[in-house]
């Protein structure tokens, strides 16, 4: 009947349930959350609890995934609308709180959506913003200095703007500002 019956506490069932679902070679396990459990009790609860067959298993996953990416999806357009309109990114003080209260979700939702389809953190993907734009300000403006960049473009420090302008283009300021000062670009703001 049962390969292996696992007797918890309620609180010891909830922590140990996303474990049980890794247990792909052991299809019968019962985790019983009220404790200790007997004989009879094992086989009442055999039929209060019968486990989905592993075609029922996978089809509820893959549902389930499919329609968390939906969701994901979706988060990250807005996210990527609000950036573009709104222009979010130039909040010297934006945080994923600020950004998930926008759109009516909570922050893990936002992180997950930004992982999943900008491959980044909330925090890189702003600061990825923040450089483009400065990219399109030094270009309509190449006698911008990076101070000024960097205020522009939501840095409140020229020093953090600095760090990610070099790990983003792979070279500094003034590297970058020389290699594109000739070469004039359609700038849209």
């Amino acid at each position: 009947m049962w390969n292996y019956v696992l007797l918890l506490s309620p609180f010891y069932a909830f922590l140990l349930w996303e474990c049980m679902m890794l247990i792909q070679s052991q299809k019968n396990v019962l985790v019983h959350p009220s404790g200790f459990i007997s004989d009879e009790q094992l086989s009442i609860a055999a039929n209060l609890y019968p486990i989905a067959t592993e075609t029922e298993e996978k089809t509820d996953e893959a549902s389930e995934t499919e329609e968390a990416c939906r969701r994901y999806t979706g988060i990250a357009a807005s996210i990527a609308q609000l950036m573009k309109e709104e222009k979010l990114y130039l909040k010297t003080d934006l945080r994923i709180q600020d950004l998930a209260g926008i759109l009516g979700t909570n922050r893990t939702y936002v992180s997950r959506a930004l992982n999943m389809e900008f491959g980044c953190s909330f925090f890189n993907y702003v600061n990825q913003q923040r450089i483009e734009h400065a990219q399109r300000l030094i270009r309509a403006n190449p006698s911008m200095t990076e101070e000024q960049a960097a205020a522009e473009s939501g840095f409140l420090y020229a020093s953090a703007f600095s760090r990610t302008f070099k790990a983003q283009t792979g070279l500094t300021f003034r590297e970058w500002h020389k290699s594109h000062r000739s070469v004039p670009q359609e700038i849209a703001f």
